[in-house]
């Protein structure tokens, strides 16, 4: 069914009907007979699977209560289970009922037991084997133990991207050169810097990360665009494009959050942003939006695209809800996607996006080269101007081995082997 929320419902009501022990069939596609559940489409979904999978899309008994259930969770059908929960902590044990049906859905875990302090990240505490793992250290202190033990700061690529934005039904965006002129110019490695640097960036100029099917390298907007990937900027050709597009002298105003939320040094890449545009002769100054709810709510999904109240030139980032080269680009440039922030409509990227869906019911191969050339559309027309992906630093104790990282979830606790 297309309607998410009348989807969900019936969930909710097959959930109902299976506790109950009776067949029922909901008007919204879904069959409950006993243990049961079948679900119809309207048409084919080759996301279908991965979007059950969304942690908001557990099937529940309609007795369990919709609020949080904060220090009190249901009990789940996991390896592990709940044993305490307070405001320091949560404590993990071995779930009794549990048997492992696949080890691809739903493995076993290794440890016995997982204890997960709510406190400030501590690398002391780390290297005295007080703790096994610890998040919000600071970035100096991982840089020194990644110095002195290696071993202990497992790096992985995270699934998001940053980019800079355009609504490219307002001048100057509407034409694809000065749109290519700015991806020719911005220095990636620069942005990385001002970011945090290669421990926690790298450059990209495409929207689907390296991490996700349906990657391929591409670039053309670099000194060296044979490799595939950005190399250094090349501000003489965007220089060209601007001359040829005849926007010199166009004022542009570039948005940017700022505040809670926001990666640090998020307004220094938009400053740097305006300062090349002023160079390329497009005189550019920066509005900064303290509040990153007021950002994204009032301004750039809050107002019409394509009017003059809505950003022409903006910093957005994208984190999918699964990991498929869809999440990345048909939420985001469908003609029908709302609200579509870049006002882009392009019927080749409609077709090439429809393709890549019926490839991936037969051939997941297929499927994977389409998505990349729907990537490589977005990149030529230079619908957006690509930044950096994350890379995310897991610093562990010495006594831990078999670190698995999930590009969406992060750490796999249950998969570590503790010495």
């Amino acid at each position: 069914t297309p309607d998410a929320a009348n989807f969900f419902g019936a969930i909710e009501g097959a959930a109902a009907c299976a506790e109950a022990g009776r067949a029922c069939d909901l008007s919204d596609g879904i069959l409950v007979d006993g243990a049961a559940i079948s679900i119809r489409l309207e048409r084919p979904d080759p996301d279908f699977l991965y979007k059950l999978a969304m942690p908001f899309a557990y099937p529940m008994p309609s007795t369990v209560p919709i609020e949080d259930q904060r220090l009190e969770p249901l009990p789940a059908t996991g390896p592990y289970m709940v044993r305490d929960g307070t405001r320091e902590g949560i404590e993990l044990v071995r779930n009794p009922e549990f048997e492992q049906w696949s080890g691809a859905a739903q493995p076993d875990g290794f440890v016995d037991a997982i204890t997960w302090e709510f406190r400030e990240g501590r690398i002391d505490a780390l290297q005295a084997g007080a703790l096994d793992w610890t998040t919000g250290a600071a970035p100096e202190e991982v840089d020194a133990l990644r110095a002195s033990s290696p071993d202990q700061v497992v790096s992985a690529p995270d699934s998001s991207i940053f980019f800079v934005g355009f609504d490219v039904t307002q001048a100057p965006f509407d034409d694809v050169r000065v749109r290519q002129a700015v991806n020719y110019a911005i220095d990636r490695a620069h942005v990385v810097e001002l970011l945090g640097g290669p421990a926690s960036f790298r450059p990209s100029c495409q929207l689907v990360p390296p991490s996700i099917p349906g990657y391929q390298p591409f670039c053309p907007y670099t000194a060296d665009p044979d490799t595939g990937r950005w190399s250094a900027p090349d501000l003489e050709r965007a220089r060209q494009l601007i001359q040829a597009a005849g926007v010199a002298g166009d004022h542009v105003s570039v948005w940017s959050p700022s505040g809670e939320g926001v990666p640090t040094g998020t307004d220094e890449v938009m400053a740097y942003v305006a300062d090349l545009l002023t160079q390329l002769g497009l005189p550019a100054e920066v509005r900064v939006i303290d509040n990153v709810g007021t950002y994204f709510g009032k301004y750039l999904y809050g107002t019409e695209p394509g009017t003059a109240r809505h950003p022409a030139i903006f910093m957005a980032g994208w984190l999918p809800d699964f990991l498929t080269a869809t999440n990345y680009i048909e939420p985001q440039f469908a003609c029908d996607a709302g609200p579509n922030v870049f006002s882009v409509c392009d019927r080749t990227l409609e077709r090439m996006m429809d393709e890549a869906k019926r490839l991936q019911q037969s051939d997941l191969g297929a499927a994977n080269r389409a998505w990349a050339a729907a990537d490589q559309r977005l990149v030529e027309e230079a619908m957006l101007a690509p930044l950096t992906n994350g890379l995310v630093a897991y610093p562990v104790s010495d006594r831990v081995g078999n670190v698995q990282v999930h590009p969406l979830w992060s750490l796999l606790l249950s998969r570590l082997w503790v010495r």
